[in-house]
């Protein structure tokens, strides 16, 4: 992961630790959109199965996550 999206990612964990559950999924799945790597969108994606964030409607990262 490079610094900026650990750095994003910390941010996302602020907001699920705060209950800001709808703007901590949104944020993931920009990050899983937006990054180049397989490896970084796997591990936002299990970020995102440790919170419960999959379920989410806010949660739209543009393809299918097999849990």
């Amino acid at each position: 992961m490079t610094k900026n999206e650990t750095k994003q990612l910390t941010i996302a964990q602020a907001y699920v630790d705060s209950g800001m559950i709808d703007t901590a999924a949104r944020s993931v799945a920009a990050l899983i959109r937006s990054t180049l790597s397989n490896k970084t969108k796997f591990e936002l994606v299990q970020f995102a199965k440790r919170h419960n964030l999959l379920a989410h409607p806010d949660f739209k990262c543009g393809f299918q996550i097999i849990n």
